[in-house]
């Protein structure tokens, strides 16, 4: 997907970005006129859960039978976050064009629709619209539904985290730092007859900086944060090779892969403590396994 040409709109105490496909849209032009009914009267993202946070509420809002929207709002949840939307882009605008950056480079994320900024004296807050990516869940939910199907499919599942290896990988090749990068922001669209058709999509940009200015060595902290993260939010009944599948996608195409992936595991071991409930180990190559056992024969 390549990013579409962006309109902007201006009116006293708003500012609107949105893409030029969806400028004729009546029905999201209602929802722009009044955005704070259309979040109480869409959906929660998931049924029976609040998706509502400190500083965003998320609500999936229906454009037509086909079509659905992801609307967010922001607004600042204290005194810092006050006065740094006093002088900087809002986190819809950034989101937004992050949005836009990973389109360009090809990575599979969902379309922006719009952003919109409304300021009343001091006072700011804003929205985000996202198309919603039909037919897919968060890698996380879709490992507790279906739980029982990667149990009786190992191929599958070292399958699935090797590609979450790889794309995470090309997020941070375009020098990304997501943040808060986790299998619940990692949607996978996925076919039980048509195993060959599985897709990944990531989301979620809402704290995610460009660093492209950073050269490799001083963005690795960031990439190695964003990989702790990741590597944390990989349980959920989860075999604990699906973090050592990740690692070996990750690190394979990379110079001196096995010190820095030893590099990364001093980091992720440094990190926890050790009576962390969320901590768990991550196994060793099977390679490293065997030479050991050798080794000690």
């Amino acid at each position: 997907m390549t990013p579409r040409t962006l309109a902007r709109r201006w009116s006293p105490g708003r500012l609107l970005i949105i893409d030029s496909g969806w400028i004729s849209d009546s029905t999201l032009h209602s929802i722009l006129r009044h955005p704070k009914d259309s979040l109480l009267r869409g959906t929660n993202t998931r049924p029976g859960r609040q998706r509502s946070r400190k500083s965003r509420s998320v609500a999936r809002v229906p454009l037509n039978p086909e079509t659905a929207i992801y609307l967010k709002h922001f607004y600042p949840k204290n005194l810092w976050r006050f006065l740094i939307s006093l002088f900087l882009p809002s986190r819809a605008q950034n989101s937004f064009h992050i949005h836009q950056q990973l389109l360009a480079s090809e990575l599979p994320v969902p379309r922006p629709v719009a952003s919109l900024d409304c300021r009343k004296g001091i006072f700011h807050e804003s929205f985000l619209l996202v198309e919603e990516i039909p037919g897919t869940q968060p890698i996380r939910d879709f490992a507790l539904e279906q739980s029982e199907f990667l149990e009786k499919n190992p191929e599958f599942r070292e399958k699935l985290f090797t590609e979450v290896g790889h794309l995470v990988r090309r997020f941070h090749d375009h020098h990304f730092f997501h943040v808060d990068l986790s299998i619940k922001n990692i949607l996978i669209s996925f076919d039980s007859q048509h195993l060959d058709r599985t897709s990944l999509y990531l989301i979620d940009f809402d704290t995610c900086y460009s660093l492209t200015y950073l050269p490799d060595a001083l963005f690795a902290p960031f990439r190695w944060t964003d990989l702790r993260r990741l590597m944390d939010s990989v349980r959920y009944g989860l075999s604990p090779l699906a973090k050592r599948n990740v690692l070996d996608a990750y690190f394979s195409k990379e110079p001196l892969a096995s010190k820095k992936e030893a590099n990364f595991l001093r980091f992720y071991h440094l990190t926890h403590r050790s009576d962390d409930p969320v901590f768990q180990p991550i196994p060793h190559r099977e390679k490293d396994r065997t030479s050991s056992c050798a080794d000690a024969t």
